[in-house]
């Protein structure tokens, strides 16, 4: 009777090694791309809702304000009511977009801006504001952010603008 011998040959070994690693090549290229897409879809979604948070609050003190500045070359903007007063102004060192509020009957806009208004996971690389036409009374204003997210597998920068029309006349009204 002759014994027969069971076991692998290095052939198949070889392959079966071979065969292991490519589907571990396969599985990483797959991990690392379903996480950069998330990077991607997190960094765009941040960007959006941090320049709408931005957007939304600079609107309203816009559309209620009475007296309009922009200041700082574009990089700043004062905002008076008769119960309210707004400073917004680019940190250019620590890239934020600051403001302060100061509420008080007849106020006038703080002189330091110290708090954030949007994330700190959020760069802004640049602020611009400007008054769209000088001869309608400073009543529509113009505002572009630049955005910027840094995720470990993604980065993107996106530019954001948008105009805001001031709803009060000259003499404190709601215009009609």
């Amino acid at each position: 009777m002759k014994k027969s011998k069971t076991g692998f040959t290095l052939i198949e070994i070889v392959v079966s090694f071979a065969a292991i690693i490519v589907l571990a090549i396969a599985a990483t290229n797959f991990l690392f791309s379903t996480l950069t897409q998330r990077d991607q879809a997190l960094a765009e979604s941040m960007l959006s809702e941090q320049a709408e948070t931005a957007f939304s609050i600079i609107a309203n003190t816009i559309r209620s304000a009475q007296q309009i500045n922009i200041i700082d070359g574009g990089q700043g903007l004062e905002t008076t009511n008769p119960e309210e007063c707004w400073l917004f102004k680019w940190d250019n060192s620590s890239q934020q977009l600051k403001f302060n509020q100061i509420t008080s009957s007849s106020c006038s806009p703080p002189s330091e801006a110290n708090q954030l208004l949007t994330s700190q996971l959020v760069n802004i690389t640049q602020v611009d504001f400007d008054l769209l036409a000088v001869d309608d009374s400073s009543r529509t204003v113009s505002m572009t952010l630049d955005l910027q997210v840094y995720r470990p597998l993604w980065n993107t920068t996106q530019q954001f603008s948008q105009v805001f029309v001031n709803l009060i006349d000259v003499s404190g009204g709601d215009d009609d």
